[in-house]
């Protein structure tokens, strides 16, 4: 499970992932505290930023929300081209969370601004 700052920043601000938490087991990656120096600590079974605690997903609950199947050659296909235009995501989970967010919401992350944005037509 990825661990790094970037992974859960990118959980944090996917408010659309953050909403649908609720139908999903409380598997959560451990309590992360966001230090004022904006690095976060990992401590036991939640992540929390202030007084809200941020699901992290993992890969095996994000394929699900769009129902990807590596059998559907189609999909598969749709996914690697998705990889080669986002080199910049390192583990299959912030891969995952992007892929998700691009095809369900229509947005991609952007690493300077730390932020969803939206894809514009």
């Amino acid at each position: 499970m990825d661990q790094t700052e970037k992974y859960i920043r990118m959980c944090i601000n996917a408010i659309e992932i953050q909403t649908m938490r609720d139908g999903w087991s409380s598997d959560y990656l451990g309590e992360i505290w966001i230090l004022p120096s904006g690095t976060p600590i990992l401590t036991q079974r939640r992540i929390c930023v202030g007084k809200r605690s941020t699901w992290v997903p993992r890969a095996d609950q994000l394929r699900e929300m769009i129902n990807f199947s590596y059998r559907d050659e189609k999909q598969v296909d749709e996914l690697r081209l998705f990889i080669l235009g986002y080199k910049e995501l390192d583990t299959m989970e912030k891969v995952w969370l992007a892929f998700v967010m691009h095809k369900k919401y229509h947005k991609y992350w952007d690493d300077k601004e730390e932020e969803w944005v939206t894809v514009q037509d």
